[in-house]
């Protein structure tokens, strides 16, 4: 992910503060990498979105056509853990739909980090290591 498109994705996390931001990530995903281009918030109609998120219907149907429209494919979900923790809860393994990566946005620290998981066919989470160029991994 390139640096400026990490800045801005936690900054829109840390706008949404005290509450989880949630959204897609759209790109390219070949050979085992995953190249985020880009990402469309959705709005958290959570019951408790301090502490959990869900999408909004109607805007996921409307994030979903504009990706189609402008020929985006979908690399994966994102939601942002106010509290730092950087590890999927029991919650997020509940509701993951096994599409895609699972992003998890850390905007509790100055320098807002970036997680990316996957899941094995036993449903266990792996890191997926996130990278600004060839040679920086950011988690």
């Amino acid at each position: 992910m390139l640096k400026p498109l990490r800045m801005e994705l936690v900054a829109q996390c840390r706008a949404r503060l005290p509450y989880e931001a949630c959204g897609v990530l759209y790109g390219k995903a070949a050979d085992g990498r995953i190249e985020a281009e880009g990402f469309s918030l959705v709005r958290n109609v959570a019951a408790s979105p301090e502490s959990a998120f869900r999408f909004d219907p109607d805007d996921w149907i409307r994030v979903w056509y504009d990706m189609q429209k402008n020929q985006r494919s979908l690399v994966g979900f994102f939601h942002s853990h106010p509290s730092g923790s950087r590890h999927p809860s029991r919650a997020d393994g509940e509701g993951w739909i096994e599409a895609g990566s699972y992003w998890i946005v850390d905007p509790s620290d100055g320098a807002g980090r970036l997680y990316a998981y996957g899941r094995t066919a036993n449903r266990d989470w792996y890191a997926i290591p996130l990278a600004e160029s060839p040679s920086v991994n950011d988690g």
